[in-house]
């Protein structure tokens, strides 16, 4: 998440809302893109049909679950991945060839195959 995506999401979000004519309440975790978002857009009074609702620092874990056993598993299966890149390397491994390398490419490949 980028603040600038969070801003065209609030704006998105608070025009839908006032279309519908509804006011809501958003619970944000204290991640630096909602707050700069939020800041960038006026406070948490500069949108007319949603509240911002700060959930407490250090709560994620509590308030959302899902997210940590969601991060695990990504974690885990990303792991995996560079194990078996590493296995693969020193099975090529000879004395005249050094070691490979990881680039960017490779590492964002596993991150979308994870």
């Amino acid at each position: 998440m980028r603040t600038d995506i969070m801003m065209d999401y609030l704006e998105h979000f608070n025009h839908k809302m006032a279309h519908r004519n509804r006011k809501v309440v958003l619970l944000l975790d204290n991640f630096s893109a909602h707050q700069s978002a939020v800041a960038q857009l006026g406070g948490d009074q500069a949108l007319s049909n949603i509240r911002m609702q700060w959930l407490p620092k250090n709560t994620t874990s509590a308030f959302q679950p899902d997210d940590q056993g969601i991060i695990r598993t990504w974690k885990a299966h990303t792991r995996n991945h560079f194990l078996n890149w590493q296995v693969n390397q020193l099975d090529m491994f000879s004395p005249e060839r050094t070691l490979g390398t990881i680039n960017l490419l490779q590492a964002i490949r596993w991150a979308v195959a994870a």
